[in-house]
């Protein structure tokens, strides 16, 4: 379970564009009568689902933090605090 976990935003994001391919390919048929054929056919489509799902949890999903990291050092940093340049000859507390 915690291996599916892992990966379940891109299960969910990636199911349905998969069964589409599937289908479209000739790979996902309806059957209404259950057989060794029919089980064997959807335990590989189920198969082809999470391979083709934590193929991309591997390409996307698992890199979000150092991403995000590499995005709030870059670009949420707080600014430095600008000094005031002093200019040769300008009074200061020091003198009267």
């Amino acid at each position: 379970a915690a291996f599916l976990s892992s990966f379940s935003y891109s299960l969910y994001l990636f199911h349905i564009p998969i069964i589409i391919v599937l289908k479209r390919a000739g790979l996902l048929i309806r059957h209404d009568t259950l057989s060794l054929a029919t089980l064997t056919i959807y335990c590989g489509n189920l198969l082809l689902i999470l391979a083709g799902s934590y193929a991309a949890y591997m390409l996307f999903e698992r890199h979000t933090q150092s991403v995000r990291q590499w995005l709030y050092s870059r670009w949420l940093r707080k600014p430095a605090i600008p000094t005031v340049p002093t200019v040769l000859g300008s009074p200061t507390r020091d003198t009267p």
